[in-house]
């Protein structure tokens, strides 16, 4: 089964560059958004289309032999055979061993030798928890290397999967404790512009972490949020409400 993950300005742009890709057509394939693109306001906040567009299963019908018959009359069939759908189950451990794989081969190169990995699939995410007495060089400044290196492994799994998975990587909860951090520093310094009258600019992180942040004082009506900047100098701004 052919598929593929493209992301453009629009949806269609999107679809259209994978059918070219995989020289199908729109009826012989499924399409599924993994995300809408959005135009934002004066550029801020805009975002690409995702799409996964994959080959669609073929229904298979089995053929009925045909016996001849010494009778006058035709032979009736009493339970004709039904159409049947071949089910395709999938198998993600190739795709998750050659991750596992890859990480134990970048991580060596780190110097780190005493790496554990602990695999939880639910569906179609997999978690994989990493451990090490160097935790903090697994995860770097602000959690950079383990952003890239999560990255990366996506793109193995990816490879070798025979649909679309995603990939969680983490070292020792790292994401749950930086997610807590981000959002006591989020009303923080809400309550700094709130009491100074003046925005805030925070520094550039991932849209991950930034979305954070955005969620976590989408309920207070004093302070605005709304990221600027181009690719990695992409930053948030709290911004306080004037009444």
């Amino acid at each position: 089964m052919k598929e593929s993950i493209q992301v453009a300005k629009t949806v269609e742009e999107a679809v259209a560059n994978a059918l070219k890709k995989l020289d199908l057509t729109h009826d012989q394939v499924e399409i599924e958004i993994l995300q809408e693109p959005k135009k934002g306001f004066l550029g801020i906040g805009a975002r690409d289309a995702h799409v996964h567009v994959k080959e669609k299963l073929i229904l298979v019908e089995p053929e009925i032999e045909e016996v001849e018959n010494d009778e006058a009359h035709p032979q009736t069939v009493d339970n004709p055979v039904e159409k049947e759908e071949v089910q395709i189950k999938h198998d993600d451990t190739r795709a998750i061993e050659e991750a596992k794989t890859y990480i134990e081969s970048i991580v060596k190169q780190m110097d780190i030798h005493d790496l554990q990995m602990d695999v939880i699939q639910k569906q179609k995410t997999i978690h994989i928890q990493l451990s090490s007495e160097k935790a903090a060089l697994l995860i770097g400044k602000r959690g950079q290397t383990l952003n890239s290196l999560q990255l990366v492994a996506q793109l193995v799994v990816q490879k070798y999967a025979t649909r679309y998975l995603t990939l969680e990587l983490d070292v020792e909860n790292y994401r749950q404790k930086r997610r807590e951090a981000l959002i006591e520093l989020a009303h923080r310094l809400a309550d700094q512009a709130v009491s100074t009258g003046k925005r805030i600019d925070l520094e550039p992180m991932p849209s991950s972490e930034r979305k954070i942040i955005h969620h976590s004082l989408a309920r207070r009506l004093d302070v605005d949020t709304f990221s600027e900047g181009d690719a990695n100098r992409r930053h948030l701004i709290i911004e306080p409400i004037r009444s």
